[in-house]
């Protein structure tokens, strides 16, 4: 597998790159980066095109690879798996999952009703991307699979509201989020607020197989 250097430094895990929990900690006077606290994660890149948060509760998984061929067009389409880290589960709700571009604007996940009747717009987009994904379980071989049911494609399935995930449990599928103008290249966010006012960051950048910098 190809490195560049941005992969390099995008591996040694930027501490507090998933969830705001106050000001990042920085080296200490030995140079070593200190663990991240509770409620923070890590992001590393275990693969070309995939970013990963790791926390306390949650697993992320961001498969760029369809979204790369997304510039210029008005959708961002996402291959995704989330796994809980514990034994009690967690809720995702839909209406608390987001992209983020790079200009700050949140791009919430459409409701089954739009989705369903702007489908048209993605249609051979979303079988391009299907065809070109990467199982997302490789890092939880043992856990029940389920589906990441937001946006089930038209008369294929009802949009679920909530999913639930634990250790035991992982959830894959595609994200759908139409941008009203064309995707430009820079760092973007993976947006998840749980329900306990928790808030989950996943960078992930378009247009450059650059690591994006800690976020804020």
């Amino acid at each position: 597998m190809r490195r560049s250097s941005g992969f390099v430094l995008g591996a040694l895990l930027i501490v507090a790159a998933g969830v705001w929990a106050g000001p990042l900690a920085g080296p200490g006077d030995d140079g070593v980066v200190p663990a991240p606290a509770e409620g923070q994660g890590t992001i590393d890149r275990p693969g070309r095109f995939l970013w990963r948060y790791l926390g306390p509760r949650l697993e992320v998984i961001v498969d760029t690879r369809h979204a790369q061929s997304d510039l210029g067009r008005t959708w961002v389409i996402l291959n995704v798996a989330i796994s809980g880290e514990q034994g009690k589960s967690v809720e995702i709700p839909r209406k608390g999952v987001f992209l983020e571009t790079p200009d700050g604007t949140r791009v919430g996940i459409p409701d089954p009703q739009e989705f369903a009747s702007r489908f048209g717009e993605i249609s051979a987009a979303a079988r391009r991307a299907m065809v070109a994904a990467d199982p997302l379980d490789f890092a939880r071989a043992g856990r029940r699979p389920c589906s990441l049911a937001f946006q089930p494609l038209p008369q294929q399935g009802v949009a679920a509201d909530s999913v639930w995930v634990n250790v035991r449990r992982i959830c894959t599928g595609f994200l759908y989020f139409p941008l009203g103008h064309t995707v430009e290249p820079g760092t973007y966010h993976l947006v998840i607020e749980l329900e306990d006012g928790t808030t989950i960051r996943v960078p992930f950048t378009l247009g450059s197989e650059e690591a994006p910098p800690p976020t804020r």
